[in-house]
């Protein structure tokens, strides 16, 4: 599973030419993953993640 930030850890230019190129999907803008990544289950990780950290901060 690979995130993509725009400002993070990838530029705009490069996100776009990626895209046009079939490596990326955008999910929501300036959100990308691998085109061969399942979008569900990215976003499901991620859920998962912050629920994690959530309780974690909450200590």
């Amino acid at each position: 599973m690979a995130l993509y930030l725009i400002g993070l850890n990838l530029d705009s230019p490069t996100a776009h030419y990626r895209v046009e190129r079939g490596f990326l999907n955008e999910l929501l803008r300036g959100i990308y993953i691998d085109a061969v990544d399942n979008a569900d289950d990215v976003v499901l990780q991620l859920q998962g993640i912050s629920v994690l950290l959530s309780k974690h901060m909450l200590w």
